[in-house]
Formats: structure tokens, C-alpha cells, sequence
């Protein structure tokens, strides 16, 4: 079973840490693994993880706002395996 997650969740998740964008999105769950987790979310600030080095870079240049002006968004899945 899945448990969908939104931005508030995430960024609970995540610690609301600033880590670094390319950090595995399992890594900053840390050690919370109660189930597999599917998180949908619109990137409004807060951390942003589970990103391809230097994507973050790419993305900074076609828009420096990226990752607050809630344009963008991301769908990530950690099943723990």
C-alpha cells in the first residue's frame, strides 16, 4: 500500500532541512520507514531532494525561481528496497 503525500508532509519528512537537491529522497526520510511512500508535490520552498547532479543548476537556468514559485512540481516514490 501506498500513502500519498503532500508538500506540508514532505517537507515534515524531509526534516524541512536544506539538503543538498541531489541527496536520495530515501537518505533524508532518514529513519522513517513505516511503509512505502509516494510523494506529489508542487515545489513552493522547503527542501527539494531525489534530483540528478547538477539538475538543480539546469533548472536554476531556465528559471530561477523554480523551486518556490510553485511552477514545478515532482512525484517521487521510495519503496525502501
Amino acid at each position: 500500500m501506498l500513502t500519498p503525500l503532500g508538500d506540508l508532509n514532505y517537507r515534515k519528512l524531509t526534516g524541512d532541512l536544506e539538503w543538498p537537491t541531489d541527496t536520495k529522497f530515501e537518505h533524508a526520510l532518514q529513519d522513517f520507514r513505516p511503509t512505502p511512500l509516494l510523494a506529489v508535490r508542487t515545489a513552493k520552498g522547503g527542501p527539494v531532494v531525489g534530483l540528478l547532479p547538477d539538475q538543480s543548476k539546469t533548472i536554476s537556468s531556465v528559471d530561477r525561481d523554480w523551486n518556490i514559485n510553485g511552477d514545478y512540481g515532482m512525484i517521487q516514490l521510495c519503496t525502501f528496497s
